[in-house]
């Protein structure tokens, strides 16, 4: 009998990629894209796999799931799966690491570069103008003194991950000296780096930017509130383009109205998509980014994701325990 893979939500650029990697193995790869909401249910209820976006996997859905062997999300994050409950059903989770690692530091250094050197107030400054006189009175750098040469600044990444390390080289190559903290990265791999390891508080007080690559987790949830941002220097700018919760937004709002740091970029907010209130409370600040939680995307990281998303749901339906699979040492 062939194994069902439901995909739920992943429809924007079609299945033809997890189509080729599972129908080889005989799988039935189950195309959710004009079903209704309970015709969606009732395909999950028959998935031996289930490969999604966008979904809200909660223990109420995972014990509907009766012989389901795989749960794999379509992102690099995993907190929309209750990875206990999946577990105590003797679920695998795994997520898609990697597809988006170069696009994500790209965005960063993007955001990095765009605070630094004043880009939007610049350029919104030039679409203003209504006349030659406005021109001419817009065609300077003074409203946006100073702005600070880049290389030799200290940027600090929280989270060494797969991103955090791309953030770290590319960096590197831009002339900035690059700090992080991490207490899951072992301190000889962050030697091999070149990245001093050094504790939070410590690196929020020494770095000019800080940068955002932790998973969301019950211990990265607002690791950056109130206390940390007082930590910051006046002069340093936050980037997040990791989990929207791990930056109370709160907090960060009330940092920038008091001018305790020069300003934000953010690539997700604590609520997405956020309500207009919050969207204009954020951007009412010259100094703060904000884009629409697009740092992961590109042409080649859309065909990894689905392609690494559906090859490890291959593997496990052919027996194998893959690397992505965050719960792995409940099935070792």
């Amino acid at each position: 009998m062939s194994k069902r893979v439901v995909i739920v939500g992943q429809f924007m650029e079609g299945i033809e990629i997890e189509r080729g990697i599972l129908e080889p193995i005989g799988a039935d790869v189950i195309d959710t894209r004009d079903f209704a909401e309970a015709e969606i249910d009732a395909a999950l209820r028959t998935a031996d796999a289930v490969l999604f976006r966008k979904l809200l996997v909660t223990r109420e859905l995972i014990e509907s799931l009766p012989q389901c062997k795989i749960i794999c999300t379509y992102a690099a994050g995993y907190d929309a799966i209750d990875v206990a409950a999946a577990t105590e059903r003797g679920i695998m989770v795994a997520n898609t690491p990697g597809y988006g690692n170069d696009e994500v530091a790209d965005h960063t250094l993007m955001l990095l570069f765009a605070l630094t050197r004043r880009l939007i107030p610049q350029v919104d400054s030039l679409r203003a103008a209504a006349s030659d006189a406005d021109v001419r009175a817009a065609w300077t750098h003074q409203p946006y003194m100073p702005i600070r040469r880049i290389r030799g600044q200290t940027l600090g990444i929280i989270g060494l991950g797969r991103i955090g390390k791309t953030v770290a080289w590319k960096a590197q190559g831009l002339g900035l000296n690059v700090i992080a903290t991490d207490p899951y990265v072992p301190a000889d791999t962050a030697a091999a780096l070149d990245v001093p390891l050094v504790p939070l508080d410590e690196l929020l007080t020494t770095s000019d930017y800080v940068t955002l690559h932790t998973p969301l987790t019950v211990e990265t949830l607002k690791i950056i509130s109130a206390h940390e941002l007082a930590r910051m220097k006046p002069s340093a700018y936050l980037i997040n383009c990791a989990r929207g919760k791990v930056v109370d937004h709160a907090s960060l709002v009330a940092a920038l109205r008091d001018n305790q740091i020069a300003g934000a970029a953010l690539d997700v907010v604590e609520q997405e998509p956020p309500p207009l209130s919050m969207l204009r409370e954020l951007l009412a600040f010259p100094n703060v980014i904000v884009t629409p939680h697009n740092a992961w995307y590109s042409d080649n990281s859309v065909d990894d994701r689905q392609r690494i998303a559906a090859e490890t749901v291959r593997d496990v339906l052919l027996g194998k325990i893959p690397e992505s699979v965050v719960n792995r040492a409940a099935f070792a």
